[in-house]
Parts: C-alpha cells; structure tokens; sequence
C-alpha cells in the first residue's frame, strides 16, 4: 500500500511516524529516507499479521517540480477536487489547542479535501505517466520522478548493452540529499 501526502516531509509524514511508535509496528529502517526535518520517504511493516505487508507514506512533491504547491499541481492535471484556498482557510492559523478545538469541523474538512485533491492527483499523474511513457509502470510503486524515469530508461534500455550502476556509498548519499 502506497499513501502519498503533499508536502508531508515537513509535516504528515513526522505525525504518522509518531503514531507508529507501537509494539505492532515496525518501521523499515531501509525505506527511511530523509533526516529530522524533512521525512520524505518511510515504510511500516504490521508485526501481528502472519504474512509480508508494508505500508509506505511517500511525499507526493518528490514528482513535481521545486515551487509546486499542491493547488498548481491539481490545476496542472484538470483536477476537479481542488485544495481549499490559503485565502479562505490556512490551517497555520490553527495551531494552538484552543483555535484547534473551536475549529474543528473545519480542520477535519479542510484535511479531507486534501486527502481529496491529492488521492485524484495522483490517480492523474499516474494515468499520465503511463500514457507517456508507453508502459505500465506505475508511480505507485516508485518514491520519486527520478525513481520513475530511473524504471522508463530500463524498460526501453537495450538488455545487450550493459549499463554501469555506481553502488558507492558516496552516490547513495548524494541521492538520499537531492530527492
């Protein structure tokens, strides 16, 4: 299962990391990608469940482009479910107990519509993906555009021609920074 929030690096992704801090849940230390300000990539695997399962929370913002918020990337796409205007609604405005508690229904709605936007955007994105690139390979099982055209170049690469990946440790690390 792949869960994407936009921009949750620096938010969503540090609250449900929190959450997890259970004695059901084990977090894949190899699918952690990020630092302590910004968790762009972590996976989950259930300890009680008697087969493989992993849940990853990927930050939809790593397939798109510096600066895109989400409401350019929805408009972008053609999506009808648009995030709630900052000008109507920043949620940054709402961040101690008592403006949480006195706005409740609209905190909940205002994350419901994000979940809204961002679910069709990627549903989008990926239709998208799959039409240009000729394939059927999904960003759902990607963490990043890089990822994915990583996956379009080996699909279409020549299997005679043999390509050198450079495994060393300094290349990991310089990938783990630019993502």
């Amino acid at each position: 299962i792949t869960m994407f929030s936009f921009n949750g690096a620096v938010f969503d992704n540090h609250l449900f990391l929190e959450s997890f801090d259970h004695h059901e849940w084990k977090i894949k230390s190899q699918s952690y990608l990020g630092n302590e300000v910004q968790i762009k990539r972590f996976a989950i695997k259930n300890k009680t469940l008697d087969f493989d399962n992993e849940v990853r929370f990927i930050d939809a913002k790593l397939f798109f482009g510096p600066g895109m918020s989400l409401d350019k990337a929805c408009k972008t796409f053609g999506c009808t479910n648009l995030k709630i205007a900052k000008q109507s609604f920043d949620i940054k405005n709402f961040m101690t107990a008592d403006t949480i508690l006195a706005n409740k229904n609209k905190i909940i709605e205002y994350g419901l519509q994000d979940i809204r936007s961002t679910y069709e955007l990627m549903r989008k994105m990926d239709k998208y993906m799959k039409k240009v690139s000729e394939t059927k390979i999904s960003i759902f099982n990607c963490i990043s555009i890089a990822n994915y055209a990583d996956k379009v170049r080996d699909f279409y690469h020549d299997k005679k021609i043999i390509i050198y990946y450079n495994k060393r440790r300094e290349m990991v690390e310089f990938e783990r920074n630019t993502v």
